[in-house]
């Protein structure tokens, strides 16, 4: 009849669902065609990256800075921290060998001899810190070595500075540091700079799993000898016990934070962290636990 609707047999079903696996290949090539561009052009770019010549303006800048730093009275370190901040804004885009060098360059007023300014004037050096830290992997050995430098930082007013190395060189997340930081935090004599070593360690929340564990048990450990010499004499006016409740107190709220983005867990005491290690060692820490 006119003006009726044929009927839709085998056939039509069969037409209709060619057509739209057709589309749906042609929608699959295109979206791989898409990716595939745009992971090109990321690769691209690192490889450009890598192998694009150095620039002669971070070298001359480099140049300029050092000659800021000599200044003996800090009278240029103003301009010496803007040139930082001049050469952190081309950090993405230098080539490899210019990153290199720039956080070399820049570590030259931690390291140097020529630089020394004093604790109450030490904006530069904390500048320098800072920019090491942004600077993926390369700035994370001057860190190390800065806090290293005894000659340099080595009277007790360079203690929180010597501090805000340890969190930057965390900040690095550069694995050849770990034991580093860990070494500071078990053995070093001060409660601030142990303190800042083991909170250093809550940035390696990504790295795997057993590396994660080996953190985790040897900060626990300890952190259960420092609470039972806390409170293992009944006399609080002992000072031997009172040296352990101050060393308590400093690594307390670090040392907890890092252990829970370690462990992925929520405790706040050293015997809780115990019972937990205790108990859950051997489990997957980034698959849910039953601890209740």
């Amino acid at each position: 009849m006119c003006g009726s609707r044929r009927a839709r047999g085998p056939a039509d079903k069969e037409n209709i669902m060619s057509h739209h696996h057709q589309r749906s290949i042609a929608f699959t090539i295109l979206l791989s065609l898409t990716l595939g561009v745009q992971g090109f052009g990321l690769a691209a770019q690192k490889a450009k990256s890598a192998s694009a010549k150095p620039d002669p303006w971070v070298k001359d800048t480099l140049k300029s800075y050092k000659k800021l730093i000599s200044d003996r009275k800090g009278l240029k370190d103003a301009e010496a921290i803007e040139l930082i901040n001049k050469l952190h804004e081309k950090y993405e885009g230098m080539c490899a060998k210019d990153k290199a060098a720039y956080a070399m360059g820049i570590a030259d007023s931690l390291l140097s001899g020529r630089c020394k300014r004093k604790p109450t004037k030490d904006g530069l050096y904390r500048s320098t810190i800072k920019a090491l830290s942004l600077t993926d992997k390369n700035g994370s050995r001057y860190l190390a070595k800065a806090f290293d430098n005894k000659k340099k930082f080595k009277n007790k007013e360079w203690i929180n500075l010597r501090g805000d190395m340890l969190e930057h060189l965390g900040r690095c997340k550069d694995p050849k540091y770990i034991d580093f930081l860990v070494d500071v935090a078990l053995k070093n004599t001060s409660d601030t700079l142990m303190a800042k070593a083991g909170g250093a360690l809550k940035y390696y929340k990504e790295t795997k799993l057993t590396v994660r564990k080996g953190i985790s048990k040897v900060l626990i450990k300890k952190f259960a000898n420092i609470y039972d010499n806390a409170h293992k004499n009944g006399n609080s006016n002992d000072p031997v016990r009172k040296t352990w409740e101050n060393r308590h107190a400093a690594v307390s709220d670090p040392w907890n934070t890092t252990l829970q983005a370690l462990t992925r867990q929520h405790y706040r005491s050293a015997n809780d962290w115990n019972r937990f290690w205790n108990k859950y060692k051997s489990k997957n820490w980034d698959k849910p636990l039953k601890t209740r």
